[in-house]
């Protein structure tokens, strides 16, 4: 993860991560994203639902009848980081609408 976000975030300085194409999508235009782009997305798209979510999930089901567990920052979160991963498909030229236009809900 660590890795595919420097190597995202290199290119992105550098202006290499978005290719000079764009998808055309029902909903509008998304740029086409380079190989450093999809690789990240990718890596963090299974990070998120393979280890972060697991890890919360098991945390609230460990302490959640404890007092301390306060449900008003990990339900946004959650929505936040679902919203956020929609956006992966339209940076692969997939046509799905990206819902991060949609990250305010949480907030």
């Amino acid at each position: 993860m660590i890795l595919a976000s420097l190597w995202a975030g290199i290119e992105l300085i550098a202006g290499k991560a978005f290719l000079n194409s764009w998808n055309k999508f029902p909903f509008g235009k998304y740029p086409k994203g380079g190989l450093s782009i999809r690789v990240w997305a990718m890596v963090s798209f299974l990070c998120l639902y393979f280890v972060v979510l697991p890890t919360v999930i098991y945390y609230i089901a460990k302490y959640r009848k404890q007092k301390s567990l306060n449900w008003n920052i990990y339900i946004p979160l959650f929505l936040f980081s679902i919203l956020v991963s929609t956006n992966v498909p339209s940076l692969l030229s997939i046509n799905f609408f990206p819902g991060g236009a949609f990250v305010f809900i949480p907030m």
